[in-house]
């Protein structure tokens, strides 16, 4: 694709940099003079890396790498941007557009054929199954991803994905899977040097050791969480940090650890939650601090915990509220610069008329957009099938035209021949011995070239038409060969030309015997027909590289370099004679190429005027 290069150079020029060098280095980029696609590229890459580190600035980043793709009408690097804003929707909560907006990026990779964007939607959806419980689709979906990311060699993407399917298997209590992908994981991510997905991968570890009640192990996975949270300061994984804290105090609880032990590790992933608005996790901490209250029978501390949770909520929906107010101002900007919206909100407050109005015409402005866009989409598919239509009539046209222009020479001339020849024979005109036999010569080779070109003229055209039966079985080459041999020996032995197959054992190859036959009938007979009297021809089979290859060679008037460069093109006409005045049109090796290649065969011509021509098939073995 256009772009895919410059996107994977991106990607691969941070490998061995620590979270904290790709950010800065990022920001750098963008403080250089930098062309428009690569500056879309470059704000969408540090959305990304922001999305759990900084989700207001992952945000403000993505819609403006969207904003200027749309300025210069980059459409595939803003579909790369469209998916990073539908990750942070889902952050936001807001499920139903993030994935609208997913999945008109994933229309337009597949549009361009950008297979690497259509996995990054793949990874992205399924965290919005993941969150809205749908582990089995979640882990369907990631399964496509990991197809492609694998098959492109991400490396990056793969250290993501693998992370995103482990704790989904660990979601659906399938633990085995989840540390094999876990682990994978962090594998990728240690030759990667990406310490913050390190941390999800960690945690993921410390939670499938906590299901399988592993707490030494557990201990372990969320303590190196924990190390690299203080590590990297601002550039930590944040919600990775806060669940590996209320790990641990789980961990403790099972094992019996001290209440400073529960408590410091409760009320760090508690301060945690509140200043990044981690609402999800701060449900599973108020839970798990009052599951402890309870076990140590510190009853006193439930209802106190009950009015923090109650504050620390009201705090949290605040976060939110501030967060999405980003979103509602950028949606309002985009508005007001594509309508002149701002000179009736300095009335909203004032005409409840107006703001009527206002709901109105924007809501007809969407509807207009969307059946502009629907009807332009429609257009185009409508001018591509027509486009491609038209280019098929055209070929059925072409075709049309070639067939009558063999039938108008090499068709009728044999016939008028047969004619003329068949008329002095009835009118028993007086003519000696010798002439009757040339008549009778020329009569018989009138008849089998216009047999021939019947045979070919036939097959070509049902092949062009999209008639010919394609049955391929495991078919001996060697048999066929020589059964196709004795067919036309009369041919041969006519011109007192020797036919040599050298063929070592029963070799197989999977094709359509009867399209083979043609083709080796064809090429046979062209040999002889440009093979001087008493001249042999070599047919060679072997295999190599576990194909089956088959030479046919003659000694005989061989090709010019202009012959061989029209060989394979159907003519207005041709007439190709052999050594005895044998008429052909070339059909035959077309007919030969179109066979071969429709048996997932090569066919390759070597050629030299006057010492004969080596035709080779490569077909590969069973």
């Amino acid at each position: 694709m256009r772009y895919l290069g410059y996107i994977f150079l991106l990607l691969l020029s941070f490998n061995g940099y620590s979270q904290s060098s790709i950010i800065d280095d990022l920001r750098d980029q963008l403080k250089g003079p930098l062309s428009d696609s690569a500056q879309v590229m470059a704000k969408t890459q540090l959305a990304r890396e922001l999305i759990y580190i900084d989700n207001s600035e992952a945000y403000l980043l993505a819609q403006e790498a969207i904003s200027l793709a749309n300025e210069k009408g980059l459409e595939l690097e803003g579909a790369y941007a469209l998916r990073i804003l539908g990750a942070v929707m889902r952050e936001y909560g807001f499920y139903l557009k993030g994935s609208e907006i997913l999945l008109d990026a994933k229309a337009i990779f597949e549009q361009y054929g950008d297979e690497l964007g259509v996995a990054n939607c793949y990874l992205s959806l399924a965290n919005f199954y993941n969150y809205l419980s749908d582990h089995d689709l979640a882990v369907t979906t990631e399964l496509k991803a990991i197809q492609i990311f694998e098959k492109l060699q991400a490396s990056e993407r793969l250290g993501v994905i693998y992370n995103n399917i482990g704790r989904s298997y660990n979601d659906l209590g399938k633990y085995d899977s989840a540390a094999f992908y876990t682990r994978a994981s962090i594998a990728v991510n240690e030759s990667l040097n990406n310490q913050p997905l390190l941390q999800s991968n960690y945690r993921n570890l410390g939670l499938i050791y906590i299901k399988t009640r592993k707490f030494d192990s557990a201990k372990e996975s969320f303590d190196k969480v924990i190390k690299l949270h203080n590590e990297l300061g601002n550039y930590s994984n944040k919600w990775a940090a806060a669940e590996a804290y209320l790990g641990l105090a789980k961990v403790y609880m099972q094992q019996n650890g001290s209440r400073e032990q529960v408590e410091s590790n409760i009320n760090t992933a508690r301060d945690l939650c509140v200043t990044h608005g981690y609402l999800d996790i701060l449900k599973n901490v108020i839970q798990t601090s009052f599951e402890y209250n309870q076990s140590i029978n510190n009853y006193e501390n439930i209802d106190l915990l009950w009015k923090t949770y109650q504050n620390l909520t009201d705090s949290l929906l605040q976060v939110e509220r501030e967060n999405k107010r980003y979103i509602v101002d950028w949606y309002e900007e985009r508005i007001q610069q594509e309508s002149e919206i701002a000179d009736f909100t300095l009335k909203l407050g004032r005409q409840k008329v107006q703001i009527v109005a206002l709901i109105v015409l924007v809501l007809l402005i969407g509807i207009s957009l969307a059946l502009f866009v629907f009807t332009n989409r429609r257009v185009r598919k409508v001018n591509r099938l027509l486009s491609h239509q038209k280019k098929e009539l055209e070929k059925l046209n072409q075709t049309k035209s070639k067939l009558f222009s063999i039938v108008a020479h090499d068709f009728i001339s044999p016939l008028s021949n047969v004619y003329s020849f068949s008329r002095l024979l009835a009118e028993e005109r007086q003519m000696d011995e010798s002439d009757k036999k040339l008549i009778i010569k020329e009569l018989n080779q009138s008849v089998e070239s216009t047999i021939s070109l019947t045979k070919n003229l036939l097959t070509w055209a049902r092949n062009q038409l999209e008639g010919e039966v394609h049955n391929p079985i495991q078919v001996e080459v060697c048999k066929l060969l020589q059964t196709v041999l004795k067919s036309i020996q009369s041919q041969a032995s006519a011109k007192q030309v020797k036919v040599e197959i050298q063929c070592p054992g029963e070799l197989e190859i999977y094709a359509d015997p009867a399209q083979l036959e043609v083709v080796f009938r064809n090429l046979i007979s062209n040999a002889i027909k440009f093979s001087h009297p008493e001249q042999s021809i070599n047919i060679q089979v072997t295999t190599a590289e576990g194909r089956v290859k088959i030479l046919f060679e003659d000694k005989g008037i061989g090709m010019s370099d202009e012959v061989q460069s029209q060989l394979f093109q159907i003519n207005e006409y041709s007439d190709v004679r052999g050594t005895a005045g044998e008429k052909g049109t070339g059909l035959g090796l077309i007919i030969c190429r179109e066979f071969v290649e429709k048996n997932n065969g090569d066919i390759l011509v070597n050629s030299h005027e006057g010492k004969g021509t080596a035709i080779q098939l490569s077909f590969p073995s069973k």
